[in-house]
């Protein structure tokens, strides 16, 4: 990681159970979305990593990690449930 980028909760949290990544760069200019940012690096969306940050309604953060063509559904309930 180039030492004048600030480390994200991701980083940190991979860092503290010593994972090993790497860390890639793009252009703010190019369009948002996993689908675009996995164009610009050469890779398919899939071999993309979203990574979130979840706060539970007791304070407790949760790291969710899903592949760039996947979704996440934050809430106590599951649509289906509401």
């Amino acid at each position: 990681m180039q030492s004048n980028m600030t480390k994200l909760p991701a980083h940190l949290h991979l860092d503290k159970l010593q994972i090993p990544y790497e860390v890639m760069t793009f252009s703010p200019d190019i369009d948002k979305g996993a689908a675009s940012v996995a164009n610009t690096l050469g890779f398919r969306e899939r071999q993309m990593i979203k990574t979130l940050v979840f706060q539970t309604d007791k304070g407790e953060c949760a790291l969710i990690m899903v592949g760039g063509d996947q979704n996440v559904v934050s809430g106590s309930r599951w649509p289906s449930q509401r």
